[in-house]
């Protein structure tokens, strides 16, 4: 909204809500799938998948925010947006932490 105010573009306003998500998810699985060809190609697979482990709560916070979302496009807001920030940086946390004590 703010952003739509002053005039600027951006990709949200460009997606909508919706196509927004669906972006996102688009990115999560193709991370996923570079993250799997960079770990099996170093022969560390177990990485990625302790990397599935870790993120495992941020894709149900994803998918269950995005659910509501669908619902309810009110639910498309700042405090659920900084939820999934802070969840997604905390686990990225855990998953480095780990790898440096694997």
């Amino acid at each position: 909204e703010e952003d739509s105010k002053r005039g600027d573009k951006t990709l949200s306003l460009i997606l909508g809500i919706r196509g927004s998500f669906y972006f996102s998810a688009c990115l999560f699985l193709l991370s996923g799938i570079l993250l799997f060809i960079y770990w099996d190609r170093l022969e560390l697979i177990e990485n990625f998948w302790l990397f599935l482990i870790v993120s495992a709560p941020l894709f149900i916070l994803f998918l269950t925010w995005f659910a509501k979302v669908y619902r309810d496009p009110g639910n498309a807001n700042f405090k659920n947006m900084s939820r999934m920030t802070l969840l997604s940086g905390i686990m990225m946390l855990i998953y480095f932490g780990l790898l440096n004590i694997i």
